[in-house]
C-alpha cells in the first residue's frame, strides 16, 4: 500500500472529464478489515493496527479538501498507538508525564496543521490546560514531591517561554499554577505559623501596595 501510494494517489481526477475520478477502491475499503482486526487483537498487535490505520488515513492527504483532516486524524491515531503500546513499561513516577507527551504533541500539531486561527488557539489552550490539570490532580492526589517538582518545572518552562513570547495568557496560567502548587505542597509549614504572622504580612502588603 505504501509503495502504491508513492507512485499513484488514492483518488485522482481524470483529465478532460468533468466529474470523472480514478479511485483505488481496494485501499479505501481495506479499513473494513483494519478496524475489526484492531478491535479483536491483543494490545501489541492493536498498536500495530492503529499505526496502519494512521497510514491509511494519510493516503487521503493528497486531496486538498481532506488534507488537514487527514493529518489531524493521523496524528490522533499515532498518539493512540503510543498509549496502546505494551513494549515499554515506564517508571510509576514518570508514567503520567510520559503518557501526556503524545497528547501535547498532538495539541501542538493542531496549530501546525490548521494555522493560527483564533478557534484553534483557544482549543489548544483548553487541551493544554486539561493536560496540566491531570498533572495537578496527580500531584495533589499522591502528595509526592517528585510529581509536584515535575509539574513546577513544566510550568516554569511555560512561564519563561510566555515571558519571552509576551503571551499574557500562558504567563498568567503558569504563574497561578506555580504559586498554587507551591503553597499546597508546603501547607503544613504555613498552617504551623501563628495568626499574627499573617496579620503582619497582610499589613506590610497593604503598605507596599
Amino acid at each position: 500500500g505504501i509503495l502504491f501510494r508513492r507512485f499513484r494517489p488514492v483518488m485522482v481526477r481524470r483529465e478532460g472529464e468533468s466529474g470523472g475520478w480514478d479511485v483505488d477502491w481496494f485501499h479505501i475499503l481495506v479499513i473494513f478489515v483494519l478496524i475489526p482486526m484492531a478491535w479483536e487483537a491483543g494490545r501489541g498487535w492493536q498498536c500495530a493496527y492503529i499505526l496502519l490505520t494512521a497510514l491509511y488515513v494519510l493516503q487521503f492527504a493528497v486531496l486538498e479538501h481532506w488534507k488537514r483532516a487527514a493529518f489531524t486524524l493521523a496524528a490522533a491515531l499515532a498518539a493512540a498507538a503510543f498509549w496502546r503500546q505494551p513494549f515499554i513499561r515506564w517508571p510509576e513516577m514518570l508514567s503520567l508525564e510520559i503518557q501526556l507527551i503524545p497528547a501535547a504533541g498532538f495539541i501542538w500539531s493542531l496549530g501546525r496543521i490548521w494555522g493560527d486561527r483564533k478557534e484553534i488557539t483557544n482549543l489548544q489552550t483548553v487541551l493544554y490546560c486539561l493536560c496540566l490539570g491531570a498533572m495537578i490532580l496527580d500531584a495533589f492526589y499522591t502528595g509526592n514531591v517528585g510529581d509536584a517538582l515535575m509539574l513546577e518545572a513544566v510550568c516554569l518552562v511555560i512561564f519563561l517561554w510566555a515571558h519571552v513570547r509576551k503571551c499574557v495568557r500562558w504567563f498568567r496560567i503558569s504563574g497561578i499554577i506555580i504559586v498554587t502548587v507551591a503553597l499546597y505542597m508546603t501547607k503544613s509549614f504555613w498552617l504551623s505559623l501563628s495568626w499574627w504572622v499573617y496579620l503582619l504580612a497582610a499589613g506590610l502588603g497593604l503598605i507596599i501596595f
